[in-house]
């Protein structure tokens, strides 16, 4: 706590507080000191500054983000020496810069930062010169959207059987109900892909009917051949498959498929 309360003072005021750069020398000496890394270990060379300063509130979490940057920099203006790291170079700053100094390097921050936004006020100022335009910045791409919110315990703990109620342990009745005896049932659609104009009730008696009729909905002509156009088959017919199937399921300690399943599978 400590940690994240000096290190937003930091962040909000770069070089612009001496109370606040003192507090957040202070732990940047805690958080790098030797003792807390022993030397036995390897160092991390995925670790960095500006990750490091993101950690403490900088740049909103953003380890990219523009201060974020700017004071990694200034902390550490050289480039990495071979085999050396951040995390060591500022291990090593923690011990050895002052907060006198530290203060005098975070007031280049102060300057580079003014530069930066100076730049994006002149280009937002361009971009919105006319004085009727309503400027973009700060709408939130999810305006409009769905609004979600918190619910209490209990609907937690309900579930979704708590939301939509438990399901129907008559499965296949389900399945049969879901297709052949709602409003829509017997509403025509085309499929995309294979262009077969169909409803749900016609999809059901093709995989479930065990008496052959004609016509079946079939596939368009322009979409897929006429040999490889599906075929009505009885669930009768796939008794034998499905016993395969089960047997090599039974040898692997497998769960074995059902005819609802069977069902499921060729419906889709």
């Amino acid at each position: 706590n400590n940690m994240q309360a000096s290190g937003t003072a930091v962040a909000r005021t770069p070089a612009c507080s001496h109370t606040s750069i003192e507090s957040g020398a202070e732990v940047m000496a805690d958080a790098a000191a030797p003792d807390t890394l022993p030397d036995t270990k390897p160092l991390r060379h995925d670790w960095t500054v500006a990750k490091w300063l993101a950690s403490l509130g900088v740049s909103q979490g953003e380890p990219d983000g523009v201060i974020a940057r700017m004071l990694a920099r200034a902390l550490l203006p050289q480039p990495n020496k071979d085999g050396d790291n951040e995390l060591h170079r500022i291990r090593e700053l923690a011990k050895d810069m002052p907060v006198e100094k530290l203060e005098t390097t975070l007031r280049g921050v102060c300057k580079e930062l003014a530069k930066e936004l100076h730049t994006a006020m002149v280009m937002f100022a361009e971009e919105n010169e006319s004085a009727g335009s309503v400027p973009s910045v700060g709408v939130s791409k999810f305006s409009g959207g769905m609004e979600l919110s918190y619910s209490s315990l209990d609907i937690f703990f309900g579930g979704l059987e708590g939301l939509v109620g438990a399901p129907n342990p008559r499965v296949r009745e389900a399945m049969q109900d879901e297709h052949t005896g709602r409003d829509d049932s017997e509403e025509p659609f085309e499929t995309p892909n294979y262009g077969i104009r169909t409803t749900s009730k016609e999809e059901w008696l093709f995989v479930v009917e065990p008496v052959k009729r004609t016509p079946w909905p079939e596939e368009a002509s322009h979409k897929i051949k006429d040999g490889d156009r599906r075929k009505h088959r009885p669930l009768l017919e796939f008794k034998t498959e499905l016993n395969r199937l089960n047997s090599r399921l039974s040898v692997q300690k497998q769960p074995e498929m059902t005819e609802d399943e069977l069902i499921g599978g060729r419906l889709y």
